[in-house]
Formats: C-alpha cells, structure tokens, sequence
C-alpha cells in the first residue's frame, strides 16, 4: 500500500573523511543506503525532495529521487561552487561530478535556492540553510497540496547537542513531521 503523496525534506551524514576515527558513513556502506532508499521510494508516492546536496547521504537522495522521477529542490547555504569545495569533493573528488548532475538536474526539474550570504560563521549558514529547507518544503507541499516528511540518513549517533543532523530531526518534531530515518552504518 502506497502512502499518501509527500514532500520530503532531507538531511543526513557525509561520507567519511579517509582519515576518520570515528565512523559515520564509510564508502563501503554507499550501496547498502542506496538499496535502502530505492525501497523507501518505491513504498512511498514522493512528488519532491528538498534539502542540500553534500557527499554521501543528500546525492544519494538526490539520485534516488532523480530515478524515481521526482522533483528535487537544493538549499544550498552559498553559491554551488563554493558548496562543491567545502562539502562534497573535499571527501573524493568523485563526488564532484555527483553534484553536478544533481545541481542540472534541480535546475531543469525543481529549483536551486542559495542562501544569501551574511556575516556569520559557516556554521550558522549550514543552521539557516537547515531552516530553509523546511521552509521551501512547506511552500511546496501547500502547492502540491502533500503532507510533509523529513528524512534523515546518518548513524544515529550525534557528535553533540550541536550535530547538524540531530538538530535537523528536532526542527521535524517541532513541526510534528514524520520523521523516517536510514541508518548508515
């Protein structure tokens, strides 16, 4: 039984740096997340994706979304180029290309929003960029007329009161959104 149509909004861990002492998404674990999110598209009537497009958890979302033929949307905390070399080929350049496809892909099929930049530090843009992916999902699903969600794929296991994906997963409750979360390792 297919649930009702939604809006996902999205977050979850990176890849591994190579260097890593503490695992949160090894690369060995990539094909393992991708069956998983090809089976949560498939048992789920999704009509578009929001959240950011980093290595690891969002361009896997973002790939599943692109094979399902659902829309995506990225939030992006500064201009695309910028977001390429801090958050997704600085853990292998493989990613680059990823990000790319995604970023033409929500350019043709959704819509790329940067945040304006400001005078904070790049940790408060990631904070507001988190908030505006809610806020974009919300507009879209008043448009589509869908429930919301959000989904997070990490390890459940925050580095601190102040792990990003954690935080991402409060806002959701706040806002009293299913939340369905993946596990990566």
């Amino acid at each position: 039984m297919t649930a009702a149509v939604s809006v996902l909004a999205f977050a979850g861990r990176r890849i591994d740096a190579p260097d890593s002492s503490a695992p949160r998404f090894p690369s060995q674990n990539v094909a393992r997340v991708e069956r998983a999110l090809a089976a949560l598209f498939d048992g789920r009537a999704i009509a578009a994706v929001v959240g950011a497009g980093a290595c690891g958890a969002d361009l896997l979302i973002l790939e599943a979304a692109r094979a399902h033929g659902v829309r995506t949307h990225l939030v992006l905390p500064f201009e695309a180029a910028r977001f390429r070399e801090t958050s997704v080929v600085d853990r292998g350049a493989e990613w680059g290309p990823r990000f790319d496809l995604a970023l033409e892909h929500a350019e043709q099929h959704g819509r790329v929003l940067v945040i304006p930049a400001t005078t904070g530090s790049d940790d408060e843009a990631y904070a507001r960029t988190t908030e505006v992916i809610f806020e974009e999902a919300a507009r879209l699903a008043r448009e589509l007329s869908a429930a919301r969600a959000a989904l997070a794929v990490w390890d459940q296991n925050p580095r601190s009161n102040a792990d990003a994906t954690l935080q991402f997963l409060d806002l959701a409750k706040q806002q009293q959104l299913e939340c369905i979360e993946l596990q990566t390792l």
